[in-house]
């Protein structure tokens, strides 16, 4: 069945170079390829950008008109929704995808995605049952050269970015519009990645140079440029090339007629491939595999008899607990070795020595003292020289005449005594003489 194509553009000017020839837009070569094929063709549309289509409400401006193109709607006589197109095709500027769709335009609470659906919003009332596509224009040149016509490797990186980051940017701009208006059936139409993969090395026109193709860094297209871009454009709104045995007109890069068919097969398969789950026809699913009859269960196997538990070994008797050694005899101490005479600590001052009592006899450890000597002399000299331990052997030894606990008689310890047991032993008595001899002596060097 010969095409019935009826369009409305929200363009801009890689759809319509309004500087450039009367060949230099879209339209003119869609309505050529149409004709060629033995269908119709109509076209309306205007410029703009996505906000100023946004402000237009639900009646656009018609502003096109090409040669040779029939319109389809007389602003004069009729309304937007008295006219009747099939497919509105809605185009972006080329210099906003450096932020995602949805970020705000600076300054502006409006996104371009925002924008969009407030066109979808407006027009789908009118036009309810055509179809929406998003024209993907080839991206601006000029931020990847200051100078034009830009060198060949500027054009490479060119070429790249059109078909990865760019077209990412409609894809997912493309998909925000479905996922808003599900039953809006929105399509993209992929020129930018398609027209490079083309034009890039390895592709059916690698040769043409960038003066072929743009006359500025915009860039605005020459025909040639639109004549390929209305190919692809053919192919994506029709779900067809366009016609094989289509003259290419003398207009056109003698390039592109010497590889007409390579070219024609090249956009059908990159358009088909880049429109990826957004074009008229979508890959049918591949039909489930049959589930695989579940095999038949195996019996069971009888459950093998329990093994009897083995006999615990027998644990060995424990062993009897050796009897602990008997403690060795502790050793009998050692004497202690007779303690070093300390050093003689340097003499204090005298004190004054106390009066005796009258009446009572100046006697130390049962002796009397001779005239000159002190009970105090005698305690420092034995300070000096006997140990704590004798001191309190004396003590003890001494007083036990006057301390009535004992239970028993004493007897004066005093050798001197004319009554003292001890007066028999006349070498105890030189001792006693001599003993305090002895002290007396002491006594007499200390003080």
């Amino acid at each position: 069945m010969p095409i019935q194509s009826s369009q409305f553009f929200f363009g801009n000017s890689l759809v319509n170079f309004s500087g450039g020839s009367a060949q230099a837009n879209v339209p003119y070569w869609l309505n050529q390829f149409t004709l060629a094929e033995g269908g119709s063709y109509t076209v309306n549309g205007g410029f703009g950008f996505l906000r100023q289509f946004a402000d237009r409400g639900d009646e656009p401006d018609n502003e096109w008109g090409f040669e040779g193109v029939q319109s389809q709607w007389d602003d004069d006589i009729a309304t937007f929704d008295e006219a009747s197109f099939n497919q509105i095709i809605i185009t972006p500027a080329n210099f906003i995808q450096e932020n995602d769709p949805s970020t705000n335009y600076f300054g502006d609470t409006v996104s371009p995605l925002s924008a969009t659906e407030t066109i979808i919003s407006n027009v789908l009332p009118s036009q309810p049952t055509a179809d929406i596509f998003i024209y993907e224009g080839w991206s601006d040149l000029a931020q990847f050269s200051s100078s034009f016509p830009p060198s060949d490797s500027a054009m490479e990186s060119y070429y790249d970015y059109n078909q990865d980051a760019y077209h990412d940017w409609y894809l997912d701009y493309a998909s925000s519009l479905n996922e808003s208006f599900p039953d809006a059936n929105i399509t993209l139409i992929p020129v930018a990645p398609v027209l490079s993969g083309l034009l890039a090395e390895g592709g059916p026109l690698s040769e043409l140079n960038t003066a072929d193709l743009f006359v500025d860094d915009a860039p605005h297209g020459t025909d040639t440029t639109y004549f390929l871009a209305s190919m692809i454009t053919y192919q994506a709104t029709n779900g067809e090339p366009v016609p094989a045995d289509f003259e290419v007109p003398a207009s056109i890069h003698p390039l592109v007629a010497d590889n007409f068919g390579e070219v024609l097969d090249f956009i059908e398969t990159e358009t088909i491939a880049y429109m990826d789950g957004f074009g008229d026809e979508t890959p049918e699913p591949e039909p489930e595999p049959e589930p695989e009859p579940e095999p038949e269960p195996e019996p069971e196997p009888e459950p093998e008899p329990e093994p009897e538990p083995e006999p615990e070994p027998e644990q060995e008797p424990e062993p009897e607990p050796e009897p602990e050694p008997e403690p060795e005899p502790e050793p009998e101490p050692e004497p202690e070795p007779e303690p070093e005479p300390e050093p003689e600590p340097e003499p204090e001052p005298e004190p004054e020595p106390e009066p005796e009592p009258e009446g009572e006899e100046n006697t130390w450890r049962g002796s009397p003292l001779e005239e000159g000597v002190t009970v105090e002399d005698m305690r420092a000299a034995e300070a000096l020289y006997c140990t704590e331990d004798q001191i309190e052997a004396a003590d003890l030894f001494y007083g036990a005449q006057d301390n009535p606990d004992l239970g028993f008689p004493t007897v004066a310890m005093n050798r001197s005594e004319e009554d003292s047991p001890y007066r028999e032993d006349d070498e105890g008595e030189e001792k006693s003489g001599a003993l305090t001899e002895g002290l007396k002596s002491i006594v007499t060097d200390i003080f």
